[in-house]
């Protein structure tokens, strides 16, 4: 009779629990930044609501289940989704964050006794509150993954590969092209004065500011002009040129604060150079570009100018028809062979310059890794038909390329006493910014060949060997305990590649993802970050392959929002072995991403 009264207690508390609903708190608080306008959706479908600065919205979810939530920046989808496994009677605080400087917004879900303190601050929410009935989900979108990237560029789905003109201050500023080189990005304006006067245009490198989608700061201070129409300097470069009169030149500036006067009625050109562009920097996310517009002759007849923007693709300089090519803009270089020539490896190229003003091509250093595994430098470069070559960063290594021509060149290497057949990467060195290629052999055209990526390479399941070696529940275990995990390792279980590829397969991604939220709970957790392979193939070729590896979890992980600054990325190749190489059994287990707390 007991066990038939406590069973029906405890299903009549079922029941009751079923009943209700989970609370989901939304909340978006006040901060330095936040003037973009924010919403909330479910993932594929319309927007819920909108989240105004400084409001929080208290929604009801009545429905049992997994919900998938994104946030939506003035109606366009940014950032990853953020998944929620809501169980009747609960509360969740989600927060709604914002970086400095530019408003990166991002949903992460709060502990309950943060979330409780930080909603509870009434000077935080001035916008007050609402209340929201959350619609039951649909279907159970795929296992949560990177978004897909958009040919040519890549990152933030709904990004632009050119954002549209916007007026202000009686100016009409349109983008017309954005190349990128190396670690800088030049954007490309025509602007039009639609006053009925001359006026001063000025613009600062500490005033432009962008974010990737990674959440890089990037800055247009302290970098380098390299195209045509730019000249190095300390701060932004902007250069001026009448559509009209054959491109007549107007004016340029050169250091900090830069100035030209734009004529009325008179379409004319500039730019602009953004620094410290990242490989894993796929999209411009969000950014502000300031310029002050005034009177020639009245200095406090003066307009601020803000031009926002995002989300903007960032193009891939390497040519989609011809991987020998980099374009940049107006400025093309392409690789056509490697050679020896007396003990040397020799390089010949060619540079394009296909606009209407003369470039200056600068040659600062470069190296070649061989097949070897080893470094050999660029020591000297002949152009076009000179008949002795000249040392690598010396003055003479900067060359006049004319309007419209391809100049050829000749880049060599140091001696080695080393057999070269192959070049596994070439990187050059052109002042501002490198290029590399990779992959060709000595003595024959270079046409590069992707290494095969359809089969899978599956790192060990569950192999620890022991030692300072934890397993993945061990060690979340102890890290979410307040234990203590320094200097502790751990391989990171069932991360698989395409085979000699550093693109990972959909299966790593729970794993992943498990890992990405341990970090975001555990804000003081650093990480370094280490890839591995078997001894199939050359040595450098699974240096480099682990490297990549590494960057790929870690771009992974800034991908969810956490900070790169607290992950480090090396490889190591086919070193630091777990296992004999004899067996397909023991390669596999060699074939590995680790994970180790550092300080």
């Amino acid at each position: 009779m007991k066990s038939l009264l406590f069973f029906l207690a405890l299903l009549s508390a079922t029941l009751q629990l079923s009943g209700q609903c989970a609370t989901i708190y939304f909340y978006r608080p006040m901060a330095l930044t936040g003037e973009a306008k924010l919403a909330v959706s479910y993932v594929g479908g319309d927007k819920l609501f909108d989240l105004p600065y400084g409001s929080y919205v208290v929604a009801s979810a009545c429905t049992e289940g997994q919900y998938f939530f994104r946030v939506l920046v003035e109606g366009t989808v940014y950032g990853d989704r953020m998944e929620l496994s809501v169980r009747p009677g609960q509360d969740y605080y989600v927060r709604v964050g914002t970086s400095i400087g530019i408003e990166i917004p991002s949903m992460k879900l709060q502990e309950k006794a943060k979330g409780i303190r930080e909603v509870s601050r009434s000077n935080g929410f001035p916008q007050g509150s609402r209340q929201f009935s959350l619609p039951a989900p649909g279907a159970t979108p795929p296992t949560p993954g990177p978004d897909p990237v958009v040919t040519g560029g890549g990152g933030t789905p709904g990004a632009q590969r050119l954002p549209g003109p916007q007026t202000h201050g009686g100016f009409r500023f349109t983008p017309t092209a954005i190349t990128k080189s190396g670690a800088l990005l030049k954007i490309d304006y025509q602007i039009e004065n639609l006053t009925n006067a001359d006026r001063e245009l000025f613009a600062s490198g500490l005033n432009i500011t962008f974010y990737d989608q990674a959440g890089n700061l990037l800055k247009g201070n302290g970098v380098h002009c390299i195209m045509g129409n730019c000249v190095d300097n300390a701060g932004i470069d902007i250069q001026v040129y009448s559509e009209n009169s054959n491109g007549r030149y107007i004016g340029e500036g050169s250091q900090g604060n830069v100035m030209a006067v734009i004529p009325y009625g008179i379409p004319v050109k500039a730019s602009i150079t953004i620094g410290g562009i990242r490989n894993e920097s796929r999209t411009l996310v969000r950014g502000q570009v300031f310029f002050w517009g005034r009177s020639p002759t009245n200095h406090t007849d003066v307009t601020d100018i803000c031009l926002n923007y995002g989300p903007i693709l960032i193009p891939n300089t390497q040519d989609a028809s011809n991987p020998r090519r980099h374009n940049m803009g107006d400025q093309s270089v392409e690789i056509r062979e490697a050679k020896l020539e007396n003990g040397r490896v020799v390089v010949s190229g060619v540079w394009m310059n296909n606009s209407n003003t003369p470039h200056q091509l600068n040659i600062s250093s470069g190296r070649i890794v061989n097949d070897a595994g080893t470094q050999q430098n660029l020591e000297q470069v002949r152009f076009g038909g000179e008949a002795q070559p000249v040392a690598i960063g010396s003055y003479r290594s900067n060359y006049p390329v004319n309007a419209s021509y391809s100049l050829p060149f000749t880049l060599i290497a140091e001696a080695t006493n080393t057999p070269v057949r192959e070049i596994r990467r070439l990187t050059i060195n052109f002042g501002a910014f490198e290029l590399s290629w990779d992959n060709f052999t000595i003595g024959q055209p270079y046409a590069p060949t992707p290494r095969p990526s359809t089969t899978p390479i599956t790192p060990p399941v569950s192999s620890t060997p022991g030692g300072n070696y934890l397993s993945y529940t061990d060690f979340e275990r102890a890290a979410s305990t307040n234990g203590s995990v320094q200097g502790k390792k751990v391989i990171l279980e069932n991360i698989n590649f395409n085979l000699g590829s550093d693109v990972i397969l959909p299966e790593s991604f729970p794993q992943l993802n498990k890992l990405a939220s341990l970090l975001e709970r555990k804000p003081a957790l650093r990480l370094e970050i280490t890839g591995y392979t078997d001894d199939i193939g050359a040595a450098v070729d699974n240096l480099l392959l682990s490297q990549k590896r590494a960057d790929a979890v870690r771009y992974y992980l800034i991908s969810k929002s956490i900070a790169p600054a607290r992950m480090t990325s090396l490889g190591k190749g086919q070193t630091e072995s777990i296992a004999s190489n004899s067996t397909e059994a023991g390669r596999k287990l060699n074939r590995r991403v680790e994970i180790r707390a550092i300080d």
